[in-house]
């Protein structure tokens, strides 16, 4: 399923699909960790929601949520033997 980065779930972890932003900011994401086929984890939100904590390689960052609205990610369906009986 593909949604926002800013929609995971807290503990979620998801690979990036695509960032929808200009040239300056994309750029700034990938050297932070944030790139198409890169994995990260939503960490949570502060206290009004904004910004956001996101894992990504070994480094935490903020984001402001219009900005985690513009990554969209692609969350697994688990794996056959992790689905509950």
């Amino acid at each position: 399923m593909t949604i926002t980065l800013n929609r995971l779930p807290i503990g979620q972890a998801a690979v990036v699909e695509r960032v929808d932003t200009d040239v300056k900011i994309s750029r700034r994401l990938r050297e932070l960790g944030v790139f198409r086929g890169g994995t990260v984890e939503f960490v949570g939100a502060a206290p009004l929601g904004d910004p956001v904590a996101v894992q990504a390689l070994d480094t935490r960052i903020a984001l402001r949520q219009t900005l985690a609205a513009r990554v969209l990610v692609r969350t697994e369906a688990p794996a056959h033997s992790e689905l509950p009986s």
